[in-house]
This record gives structure tokens, C-alpha cells and sequence, in this order.
């Protein structure tokens, strides 16, 4: 029958508690090497962040999944217009050396803590209570969706930065007191060593499953990279 295919993770950070000391210097350090930059998206600079940020997705992304199918910027352009009411520009992260784009981070505000005191519709009246609860900080988590590091600059602390990064960005806006990361398949095991790393724990499982019809065909789960 129905067999596993590969297994991912979600994890879950508490931004209220201090970064793992060692990783916190390795990170304070890189974030201030003069040949590194870390720069957060701008709407007046859009352009610019959206192809650097398919540059990088491309080519990280290309280096461990099969059968990859390119990012359209196009793709990216569009979502971003139609999550502008609630997009910070400071949830969008990215990583520069020597101004080329290495890295990229990307994390949108956890809407369904405000959905919940609208039973999920978003009707005239409905509507009015979501901004009034969004302009009162009724969000707590914020909800990170990917990373990626272009496989050239992994292990050099980039990941590790962009936490750094994002610290500064809650202590400006205390009322965000944890992320929860989408999650991490088997399949990246590097991305998964990271956020245990920098404090992350795991808190939800994932099975994907494949059947395969011709019973005759082997089965193949999706390959695990040795680290």
C-alpha cells in the first residue's frame, strides 16, 4: 500500500528567550564583517528584492531538490501585491556578500490569530474588527515560510544571522513573542541541524506517502543527503 515517501517537521521558536550563546557571537560577528550585508525588503526598492530573492531561491533550491522547477519572478511580484495589506517589510530578509544575494529569509504575520475573532470571514463588519485587532498587536507569532542559503555560502553562520536580524526587529515590536516555522523535510537535514541549533524545537510531524499504481515499478523514497 501506501508507503513513506519523506517525513518533515515544523518547529517552533520562543524569540522571549536568549539566543544559544555560542551561536549568538557567531552570528554578531558575521552581521558586522564588512564584506556581508543584511538588508530587510523596502516597496520602494521591490524590484531589486524580488530578483535577488529568485536568484538565490533558484539557485539553493536547485541544489537538493529533484526534478526543481524554477521561481518566476512574475510568481513572486504577484504574491507580494496581494499580501501588501499585511506584509511587514521587515519579515523579508536578505543576506548580501560582497552585494551579491546569498540568502533569503521569508516570514509573513500568523493571520489566524486574528481570523479567530472573526470565525475566518471577512465581511464588512468582520473586516473592521480585523484591523482594529491588527492595529492593536493582536498578533503574538509570526509565521517563517522559508530560508535558503546558496550552497556556496552554507555554513558560515548566515542562517544564524538572520535570527540575529530578527531579534532586533521584535525587540522593536515586543508584542511578537515566538515564530513557528512552517517545516523542514528529511530531505534538507542541514536546515533542520540549523534550527535546533539556534533554539527551535519541534513541535508538529509530517508523513507524505506515495502509492505507486504499477505494482510492479520499485519503490523509491525521496533520497536523504549525508551531511
Amino acid at each position: 500500500g501506501f508507503k513513506v515517501y519523506y517525513k518533515m517537521e515544523g518547529f517552533h521558536l520562543d524569540i522571549t528567550r536568549p539566543m544559544p550563546e555560542r551561536l549568538g557571537k557567531i552570528a554578531e560577528r558575521l552581521v558586522h564583517k564588512p564584506e556581508y550585508s543584511f538588508e530587510h525588503f523596502r516597496w520602494k526598492e521591490d524590484e531589486k528584492y524580488i530578483n535577488d530573492f529568485v536568484q538565490v531561491f533558484n539557485e539553493a533550491w536547485a541544489s537538493f531538490k529533484q526534478h526543481f522547477e524554477p521561481l518566476d519572478p512574475q510568481y513572486i511580484r504577484q504574491t507580494l501585491k496581494k499580501a501588501r495589506p499585511i506584509l511587514d517589510e521587515e519579515f523579508i530578509w536578505l543576506a548580501y556578500y560582497e552585494k551579491k544575494p546569498v540568502a533569503i529569509f521569508l516570514m509573513f504575520p500568523d493571520l489566524n490569530q486574528l481570523l479567530k475573532h472573526i470565525n475566518g470571514k471577512l465581511q464588512p463588519i468582520a473586516l473592521l474588527k480585523f484591523l482594529w485587532y491588527r492595529q492593536h498587536k493582536a498578533m503574538t507569532r509570526a509565521k517563517g515560510l522559508l530560508m535558503g542559503v546558496i550552497p556556496a555560502y552554507q555554513n558560515r553562520g548566515i542562517e544564524s544571522a538572520f535570527i540575529y536580524k530578527l531579534r532586533e526587529v521584535f525587540d522593536r515590536k515586543p508584542h511578537y513573542t515566538e515564530i513557528e516555522f512552517s517545516w523542514v523535510a528529511d530531505f534538507n537535514p542541514k536546515m533542520r541541524r540549523i534550527f535546533i541549533a539556534v533554539g527551535c524545537q519541534p513541535v508538529k510531524h509530517y508523513i507524505t506517502y506515495r502509492y505507486l499504481f504499477d505494482r510492479q515499478k520499485e519503490f523509491k523514497r525521496y533520497p536523504i543527503p549525508e551531511l
